[in-house]
């Protein structure tokens, strides 16, 4: 974890609001796991779709007629695709409450998903209603009680309330765009930038993490695991532009000269 002002809780939001849920487990019954499809919403709880094959459906359908929330852990994770190879750049767990979507919240809530998985089946879950007359998805959101990570460089645990009342900041998409046009088109450059700083011996480099506080790079490091290199700005990046500007001066270093 990063020791600047950026901030281990505000880190953990922000891979969240990029985070895709695996599955999501029901705790202290006698139901399996289930697969699941989804997202997270603006505030950082997770949604989710559930199907009616799934195991929470029961569960999530008692709940809409009256009884209590369905307590559950949601397995997610975000990926990072370094060439060809997608790697996973963090996994959260989020142990915490599940219930139905309120018919008022639903249309955020399907946005969210939307944005990460569309479907017909989304589409039905936000009408209530399956066009083939079959029992409809539903969304589910997850009040979360606790949020266990796990990243390349740390782990650790975060209590419900003090993750929500993290903010991702106004950097998090913007600081993809950037990582992935990076990655595939100016790498060259940045291994230059990454060896001017820490030296030849250190190989290949991938722009990893990019927020208000620094750049974070992947570098490989002979057949052990990878080095993550922690490159920090001289102040802090508040906005768009300034990211911008920060890592472009980090980027002059390996221009051609």
């Amino acid at each position: 974890m990063s020791d600047d002002d950026h901030g281990p809780v505000r880190r953990i939001r922000s891979l969240a609001a990029l985070a895709v849920p695996t599955a999501a487990n029901p705790m202290g019954g006698s139901a399996g796991g289930t697969t699941v499809t989804g997202a997270v919403d603006a505030s950082g709880r997770p949604v989710l779709l559930v199907r009616p094959r799934d195991a929470l459906y029961p569960m999530l359908m008692e709940t809409r007629a009256g009884g209590q929330d369905v307590p559950v852990s949601v397995d997610m994770r975000t990926v990072r695709t370094l060439g060809d190879i997608p790697t996973v750049r963090g996994r959260l767990w989020f142990q915490g409450w599940a219930a139905p979507v309120p018919p008022d919240a639903a249309h955020d809530a399907a946005l969210a998903v939307w944005e990460r998985s569309p479907s017909a089946e989304l589409l039905a879950a936000v009408d209530a209603a399956d066009p083939r007359g079959e029992p409809a998805a539903l969304l589910a959101t997850v009040e979360p009680a606790m949020v266990v990570y796990d990243t390349y460089d740390a782990s650790g645990t975060v209590e419900g309330d003090v993750y929500l009342e993290a903010d991702p900041g106004p950097l998090v998409e913007p600081a993809e765009r950037i990582i992935a046009h990076v990655n595939a088109c100016h790498r060259d450059v940045l291994t230059r930038a990454v060896h001017a700083i820490s030296g030849p011996d250190t190989g290949e480099a991938w722009l990893w993490e990019l927020d208000g506080g620094g750049a974070t790079v992947w570098v490989e490091h002979g057949p052990e695991r990878p080095m993550l290199i922690r490159l920090p700005w001289s102040s802090e990046a508040r906005c768009p532009c300034e990211l911008e500007g920060a890592f472009n001066r980090l980027l002059a270093l390996g221009a051609p000269r």
